[in-house]
């Protein structure tokens, strides 16, 4: 039948023709600006002006790192006028540390602030940040990560599609338990998934269990472990001191932190942009360092009027000894490493 005749037969189907054909090119308009709108990535191009990213971070937004990432995005939102917005997801709602390193490699997330204990997977060098007294203080761990080896760092990263951004501080970390004999041999201690922390325990007689960070109150609780490593930052925002009360520092033991950025959210900015970007990074990183260093003391102030030891590894002669052993190993496979974490020893001395 004739589409004329059909519709000379049939006038209301005429008005429904008419209206399907206006809902086709309302779907099609609506399909264009959403393709002007919204490119392939995770970001938003809005009239070619406004570029949208997310910004992954694994903690809570009362901790110091994620206070900084938030004063990362302001400053590059201010200094560029608005046409970059940059989203922050905080309390692991993209992930935790591991899948947000895993995302940012493959352009899942634009912006991540993570542990260098998930770089680790990436740069193995890292790993000699993890080494209890290794190194004398922070000074000497942010000099040496403002210099070659830091630059080095940084290309080996790039490689592995991850920009380095900058260097963040680390909170100080222990080793915190339910009970006062940190002597006991087996004693289960939870430990992030890195093989250095691993052997670290087992050279302490500990058996090391891999735990994620927020498993670590339950698992304590519930006595599937008896105590963690862990930083005195993370010990207090996940609230462990209320079920574990005893908290043992390792002497200038740090586990540097990073804000990094995918190749997918770099590829999409001009080179003003990426500068803007790099300098807001470093700012960030300095209110960061800053602000690490003023909380950790209020922390313990804190803690110490809720009941908590404190208690220094220096102090504990078996413990000095059994980390002679754990560098063993260290020594041959980063000669040049070791050499120079030991020659800013010796500068800073001077």
């Amino acid at each position: 039948m004739r589409i004329s005749t059909y519709l000379e037969r049939s006038p209301n189907d005429l008005k429904r023709i008419k209206i399907a054909i206006i809902i086709c090119f309302c779907l099609i308009f609506m399909y264009i600006n959403y393709a002007r709108f919204f490119n392939k990535g995770n970001n938003t191009l809005v009239d070619n002006r406004q570029l949208i990213f997310r910004l992954a971070e694994s903690r809570c937004s009362k901790h110091p790192s994620v206070k900084a990432t938030q004063k990362f995005i302001d400053l590059v939102k201010e200094r560029t006028n608005g046409e970059i917005e940059i989203i922050k997801f905080d309390s692991s709602d993209l992930g935790n540390e591991t899948n947000i390193a895993e995302q940012i490699e493959f352009g899942g997330i634009d912006f991540a602030r993570v542990s260098t204990l998930y770089l680790s997977n990436y740069v193995d060098e890292i790993n000699m940040f993890f080494l209890p007294n290794i190194f004398k203080d922070r000074n000497d761990i942010e000099l040496l990560l403002d210099g070659e080896m830091g630059s080095l760092f940084t290309e080996r990263l790039k490689n592995e599609k991850i920009n380095l951004l900058a260097w963040y501080e680390g909170s100080r970390r222990g080793i915190y338990t339910n009970t006062s004999m940190i002597y006991l041999e087996g004693l289960k201690i939870g430990v992030p998934e890195n093989e250095t922390k691993m052997n670290e325990m087992i050279s302490l007689s500990f058996s090391p269990i891999p735990v994620k960070v927020e498993d670590i109150y339950n698992y304590i609780k519930s006595g599937y472990i008896q105590g963690a490593e862990n930083d005195l930052l993370e010990y207090y925002y996940n609230n462990n001191y209320e079920v574990a009360k005893y908290f043992y520092f390792m002497s200038c033991s740090y586990a540097p932190e990073a804000l990094i950025a995918s190749n997918t959210a770099i590829k999409q900015l001009t080179p003003e942009q990426q500068k803007i970007i790099s300098e807001a990074a470093k700012d960030s990183a300095v209110y960061e360092k800053e602000e690490i260093i003023e909380t950790e003391t209020k922390v313990i102030e804190e803690l110490k009027k809720a009941g908590i030891n404190f208690v220094e590894y220096d102090h504990i002669e078996k413990f000095n000894e059994a980390f002679e052993k754990l560098y063993v190993p260290f020594r041959d496979k980063y000669v040049n490493l070791l050499n120079e974490i030991t020659r800013i020893g010796e500068d800073d001395e001077k």
